[in-house]
């Protein structure tokens, strides 16, 4: 498994995602929480099986939730994550980090 480095706002991301969430429904936040989680070490076992979106930036469906999380495998071999994002939302906000 490779390991990753992650965006500082990676955690922000994540935690308002979340906190969205559990205020629609009690314990929605957490199972987010979950499915970023395995999305992330999906990413670290597999990271060129994700279809890019905007080369080099490639996603993964954050499922059964509408969110994705992109990144990126540097020339440096390094693996790189951007965020989660909502798949609605503009995509200018993630193009913003790269």
């Amino acid at each position: 498994m490779t390991s990753a480095e992650y965006h500082p706002e990676f955690s922000n991301d994540l935690a308002e995602a979340a906190a969205w969430l559990e205020d629609e429904q009690a314990r929605l936040g957490m199972r987010f929480i979950e499915a970023v989680e395995n999305a992330c070490r999906e990413i670290r076992t597999h990271p060129c099986h994700h279809s890019y979106i905007d080369k080099p930036i490639r996603r993964i469906l954050v499922k059964p939730f509408s969110y994705a999380v992109h990144y990126a495998i540097p020339e440096d071999g390094r693996l790189f994550i951007y965020g989660v994002y909502h798949c609605a939302m503009n995509p200018g906000r993630w193009r913003e980090r790269r």
